[in-house]
């Protein structure tokens, strides 16, 4: 299961490979965590509303049963998927 936590440490390596020289001066300067663990917050708000939104398509479906629950896992495994990619991906032209 994906947690907040996890989801900054994968920020910090993410800003790491990507963004080396931001990573040095995020961790020089001492923001590194506040930074990482701000990304991961967003993203984790993110996720949260999409598994929201997917426990409601669940319960008001009208397919069996199995399929509703495997449903609802592909969903879940999407808004964690979703997440990390936001978390993660750091854009060419951002001042981060």
């Amino acid at each position: 299961m994906l947690t907040q936590r996890t989801l900054a440490e994968m920020v910090k390596q993410a800003l790491k490979d990507q963004h080396p020289e931001q990573y040095r001066q995020l961790e020089a300067s001492g923001e590194l965590d506040h930074f990482s663990r701000l990304r991961a917050e967003q993203a984790m708000e993110v996720r949260d509303d999409l598994m929201e939104k997917a426990r409601d398509e669940a319960a008001t479906s009208n397919v069996e049963p199995l399929q509703r629950v495997r449903q609802h896992m592909m969903k879940n495994r999407l808004a964690d998927q979703t997440a990390i990619q936001q978390a993660t991906e750091f854009p060419e032209t951002s001042d981060l």
